[in-house]
């Protein structure tokens, strides 16, 4: 199969056709256009905006406005009668069920602490209202307080996946250590300086993973930047209540 090089979107833009158009219209072409290139639009939703000045019909004073397409419809596809204009505010409310759940909180030796829980998150609400609990129980500065998400294998008895998200400033790095079980990190800020036991120092950029088997020797796992922070997610696989990092003296 071949494959199309990357390259530039091509400018689809007329000016002429613009400079016909009233503000919904150009909302509308903008839209249109943007939603012609799957490359960069998902088909069956997708939202613009355009900011422009209107009167307020109240105080009759040039006020800036932002036209937002909202979720819902086809960007490539929305006829002018996609869109609504009004005046105020929306919102929307949705019927969401309750129950309990429970949290685990780990105080470490670096003054810091680690909230684990099994629930999903939703805007980041959740994870939020969590480490604001966490610090108020335990009287640990909120920018000290880390959420991550641990859940049992429903498919494989005794063991839980955890997913933490590892941040380092500039020049950061973790001393020598090893995890309960197997690990998978996604660089997703930076570059990250990495080397097992036995083998290369290697450097991995935002989008690349490396993976550690159970049981090795992280020997070097650092920022690769003196100047910029970087960070990875690493997902754990593990028996259930196992310490998942140990350091190596």
């Amino acid at each position: 199969m071949t494959k199309a090089a990357a390259g530039p979107l091509p400018d689809l833009w007329n000016d002429g056709h613009a400079a016909d158009l009233d503000e919904p219209g150009l909302l509308l072409y903008r839209s249109n256009l943007l939603g012609s290139d799957l490359r960069i639009t998902n088909f069956g939703g997708g939202n613009t905006s355009a900011k422009l000045t209107m009167t307020d019909p109240l105080t009759q004073k040039a006020v800036s406005v932002l036209w937002v397409k909202g979720s819902g419809g086809d960007l490539g596809s929305m006829k002018r009668d996609g869109l609504i204009l009004g005046w105020g505010m929306a919102a929307c409310t949705w019927i969401a069920a309750r129950f309990p759940a429970e949290a685990y909180v780990q105080l470490r030796d670096d003054g810091t602490a680690r909230v684990a829980c099994g629930t999903q998150d939703v805007g980041t609400g959740t994870y939020t209202v969590l480490a604001q609990l966490a610090a108020e129980k335990t009287g640990v500065p909120l920018d000290k307080v880390e959420v991550i998400g641990s859940y049992a294998l429903p498919n494989v008895a005794g063991k839980r996946v955890t997913i933490v998200r590892v941040f380092y400033g500039p020049g950061g790095f973790s001393r020598a250590h090893r995890h309960a079980g197997s690990v998978t990190a996604y660089i997703s800020k930076g570059e990250i300086r990495s080397q097992l036991a036995g083998g290369p120092v290697e450097t991995f950029k935002v989008g690349q993973s490396f993976f550690e088997p159970p049981g090795a020797t992280h020997l070097v796992s650092a920022n690769a930047s003196n100047t910029e922070p970087a960070e990875l997610i690493a997902v754990f696989v593990a028996d259930e209540g196992a310490q998942l990092t140990t350091f190596v003296e």
